[in-house]
């Protein structure tokens, strides 16, 4: 069964406990990939509602996962955010096609904000609770 709510988490340093208590705080599962592979392969079990990107990656690794993530059929509706390094940087993965961008640091609560911006406001309530 799909999750409605997944988000994929790529290569991102905000793997702490915090930040992912955030993201399960919109309501969200979350699924941590390494690479632009890993990424790739998880696309093709399960559509996330949402792609997030460490530009962090080696370096043409993220940006071409950006760009795969923005051409591919199958990814191309799913929003992509990214966390950067600068401003400079995320002003150039907001050209490739990234819905949002955010600079390092990230607090839990920015990440969150990040999610919310890139998936609209239905993230923000939670799901309804599941009957047993």
């Amino acid at each position: 069964m799909a999750r409605k709510r997944l988000i994929l988490m790529v290569g991102s340093e905000l793997r702490g406990r915090e930040h992912l208590a955030a993201l399960k705080a919109l309501g969200c599962d979350v699924e941590l990939v390494d690479g632009a592979l890993d990424a790739l392969l998880a696309l093709r079990r399960e559509k996330p509602r949402l792609a997030v990107v460490d530009l962090a990656l080696p370096h043409a690794e993220a940006w071409e996962l950006v760009r795969a993530l923005r051409l591919d059929p199958v990814s191309a509706g799913i929003p992509v955010a990214v966390v950067a390094a600068g401003p400079d940087e995320a002003r150039e993965a907001l050209g490739l096609g990234a819905a949002c961008a955010a600079v390092r640091p990230v607090t839990p609560e920015g990440l969150a904000k990040l999610a919310r911006r890139a998936i609209g406001p239905e993230i923000s309530t939670p799901p309804p609770a599941r009957r047993a």
